[in-house]
């Protein structure tokens, strides 16, 4: 319970409650926020939802979401429709529906990085920001007015609510609070004479049937999957990455089928991987490294199920190589290992699904071009494989590490910061971004093209916190 709420319950001045929690934490070793849910207590059931409405102003959303979590005393003004709907317009200017507290919810804990090749996208509470190369296009910007780079963030399609962003090697997309897709970047269309161009594509609305819930952005293919669960792919195909059967570049979206309904699809350099809603993982492309871990290093032009005997929740392809987590928070691993990327000193190809031990249960992973990083259900980062620009973000000098390595984010935090969660985390070219669940944004690596945001080209070794202004 904040100290701001406190005081207007109380009516007491903020100083006066601050050193009142202070105190009481203290003597009974406790955390100050733990004192303040339990100063208030029974007392919210004696408020009526229009009291209460008018006091949430004053309250942060982390800790609207705790007592609508922790607290049963609060539980009447969760489940009353009213509260979620006075929110909604208040922090993001939404008029709520009959589920006003689904979307609130959806909306306050999308906070999300995206790293692609030297430029960024970063997602705050339905707010997009991008930053970094602008070569082709893939800020969302017309190349010539940045003058192909912004060494700090810039926002974007500002009247819409972004809901993902995925940035690939030199294009972007994003998806709206309604189902939206939009694109931007680098894109491939066809001359009089029939031959491919590359050219540079403004923001464009990609319509579907369906509402779109999921994109990833890989080298030159996207891949979205829709809300009935379909997967649509298209752009480069040289290695089968689309999964069409073919090996021709497709212009526009191209329905793939695949039993079961599809809930993510992951595109990597040049092979991709899809988990259906029982958990089964498929894999197609690319497969000299291993990449498919179908135990052979043949090309697959259609999506193959993989041999994993677990339930996948989430699967991630990186340059050369693939990571997944299980049902059970296991991480497995297989594909090119030459910089240590699968978590084992072994550089050795490996091409079948290897369960890599971490302390704790394994809730994200991210694969890089040549480096892998896993956040555990605690919260804690780490990461392994390729050092190259200090993109490991140990503070090493290392050319490589070949197991996972604890990463902490320090800047900012002064004592007490080992307990900073991080809830969110992504792999680029040569650098790396990561959230914690306070909302803070950290970067880390090379900064040539402005792609850390901090305002200079200069490397960061250790996580670099970056302020955001509108």
């Amino acid at each position: 319970m904040s100290a701001e709420f406190l005081a207007l319950y109380f009516k007491k001045d903020i100083k006066t409650i601050k050193k009142c929690l202070k105190q009481t934490a203290k003597k009974h070793h406790l955390t100050e926020e733990e004192v303040g849910n339990m100063v208030v207590g029974k007392k919210l059931r004696s408020l009526p939802p229009e009291v209460m409405i008018v006091m949430l102003d004053f309250l942060p959303t982390k800790d609207i979401l705790q007592l609508c979590g922790t607290s049963r005393y609060f539980g009447q003004y969760c489940r009353d429709n009213r509260l979620w709907k006075h929110l909604l317009k208040r922090d993001y200017g939404v008029e709520g529906g009959d589920d006003a507290r689904k979307e609130y919810i959806y909306l306050a804990k999308g906070i999300q990085v995206s790293c692609g090749n030297e430029f960024t996208g970063f997602v705050n509470r339905g707010k997009l920001y991008m930053w970094g190369s602008n070569r082709w296009g893939q800020l969302g910007k017309d190349a010539k007015t940045l003058r192909s780079m912004s060494k700090t963030p810039i926002r974007i399609l500002e009247k819409m609510i972004i809901t993902q962003i995925s940035c690939g090697y030199t294009h972007a997309g994003a998806i709206t609070n309604d189902g939206r897709l939009y694109r931007w970047g680098y894109y491939i269309e066809r001359d009089s004479a029939g031959y491919l161009l590359g050219k540079v594509g403004p923001i464009t609305h990609i319509p579907f049937k369906e509402k779109v819930v999921q994109v990833s952005c890989g080298d030159r293919s996207t891949g979205v999957v829709t809300e009935g669960g379909k997967l649509y792919m298209w752009g480069r195909n040289d290695s089968g990455q689309l999964g069409d059967g073919t090996t021709q570049t497709s212009l526009s979206p191209t329905h793939i089928p695949i039993k079961g309904k599809v809930v993510q699809v992951s595109c990597g350099a040049s092979h991709t991987g899809a988990i259906t809603e029982d958990g089964e993982l498929y894999m197609w492309g690319n497969n000299n490294n291993g990449q498919l871990g179908d135990g052979t290093g043949t090309r697959r032009l259609t999506p193959t199920l993989n041999p994993i005997e677990h339930k996948v929740i989430q699967v991630s392809c990186g340059g050369y190589h693939t990571g997944v987590i299980t049902q059970e928070g296991e991480l497995y691993m297989w594909g090119a290992n030459g910089y240590g990327q699968l978590g084992i000193k072994n550089q050795a190809n490996i091409y079948k699904p290897g369960l890599l031990p971490i302390k704790g249960k394994v809730i994200q992973v991210s694969c890089g071009p040549n480096n892998t990083g896993v956040i555990t259900e605690g919260g804690k980062l780490y990461m392994w494989g390729s050092n190259n620009s200090n993109k490991l973000g140990t503070g090493f000098t290392l050319s490589s590490n070949y197991k996972p390595e604890r990463v902490l984010l320090l800047e900012g935090y002064g004592k007490g910061i080992l307990g900073q969660k991080v809830s969110h985390l992504s792999c680029g070219g040569n650098y790396t971004g990561a959230t914690t669940d306070t909302g803070q944004l950290y970067m880390w690596g090379a900064n040539g093209l402005g792609q850390l945001g901090d305002g200079t080209k200069k490397k960061r070794s250790l996580p670099k916190l970056i302020s955001l202004t509108e």
